[in-house]
């Protein structure tokens, strides 16, 4: 499956797998993608904590975005995992273009997932 394959060690893989996941969470509807949730979301984040190939990294942040986008209120108990992972990558001193990058895909996440959780949490 898309999910098994977003947690493979060839990070060509893993990134091309959240890519294509991506593209199919924008046509599914919340009640097909609700039983899939966890598993995707916890996937993810396992690469958000343990890859540092960029393109791994960019697609797992687009991915989750799409997601909680996707969920809108189901996604309020993923939020408090989630948001100290993608601070973390906008708190990077890293330099450089790619470090750029991912501190604005970085940045996109949160904007999404402020979206999809109460204001309150937010």
């Amino acid at each position: 499956s898309l999910v098994q394959a977003c947690s493979d060690q060839v990070d060509r893989v893993a990134a091309m797998a959240s890519s294509a996941l991506e593209a199919h969470i924008h046509e599914l509807e919340e009640s097909e993608l609700e039983p899939f949730c966890d598993s995707v979301v916890e996937v993810l984040m396992g690469k958000l904590r343990s890859s540092s190939h960029k393109k791994v990294l960019i697609n797992a942040m687009k991915t989750l975005g799409a997601l909680a986008i996707a969920l809108e209120g189901s996604f309020d108990a993923h939020y408090e995992q989630l948001m100290p992972l993608l601070l973390q990558v906008v708190a990077s001193r890293a330099d450089g273009a790619a470090a750029g990058r991912l501190r604005g895909e970085a940045f996109e996440c949160i904007s999404l997932l402020g979206f999809s959780v109460d204001q309150e949490k937010f």
